[in-house]
């Protein structure tokens, strides 16, 4: 278990022990929302050359609104000089949430647009998959696919793309 999945583990069953689930959520969410739009934010986070005590004053100014249990997590990721981790614990964090929710974050890379009777499709699919009683699906289009589509979800990514089908056929033609 990596760095981030320990700490918000541990957030996680104080927030889960303190009725705090929901409250702490909408933390991480804006956390991670804040910290990847701010270049700012990020490199103050990351710089060696800010002490610790600055870090925590700047966190504690920017999420002011933040649940007690939020703010301690990051002056204790401060503490450990941790604290450029703060995102992925966000992650984390959300994630065993929505886990423990049976929500399933699903993304769905396609050439072009794709319907919504392929979508349904795509949600029952997931659904067959996992023990998710709810599926949220991100949609991206790429052109570079050619065709086909891209889904990732619980950290797989289920490839039938034209543009990988050509590449693994080109890999062949070299071998033979």
């Amino acid at each position: 278990m990596n760095v981030a999945n320990r700490y918000a583990k541990s957030i996680f069953e104080i927030a889960q022990e303190n009725n705090k689930l929901a409250e702490v959520s909408k933390d991480m969410e804006l956390i991670v929302n804040t910290i990847k739009n701010s270049s700012e934010l990020q490199s103050l986070l990351q710089s060696p050359l800010v002490s610790k005590t600055d870090k925590i004053g700047a966190f504690n100014a920017i999420f002011k609104d933040a649940n007690t249990y939020s703010l301690n997590l990051f002056k204790a990721m401060a503490r450990k000089n941790r604290e450029s981790y703060i995102t992925a614990v966000a992650g984390s964090f959300i994630n065993l949430k929505n886990k423990a929710e049976g929500i399933t974050t699903v993304e769905v890379t396609t050439a072009q647009e794709i319907s919504a009777s392929d979508l349904k499709g795509v949600e029952q699919y997931v659904k067959s998959q996992t023990k998710a009683t709810t599926v949220q699906i991100v949609t991206k289009t790429d052109s570079s696919l050619i065709g086909g589509f891209k889904i990732a979800f619980d950290g797989k990514l289920y490839d039938s793309s034209i543009s990988t089908q050509l590449n693994k056929l080109k890999k062949e033609l070299k071998l033979a």
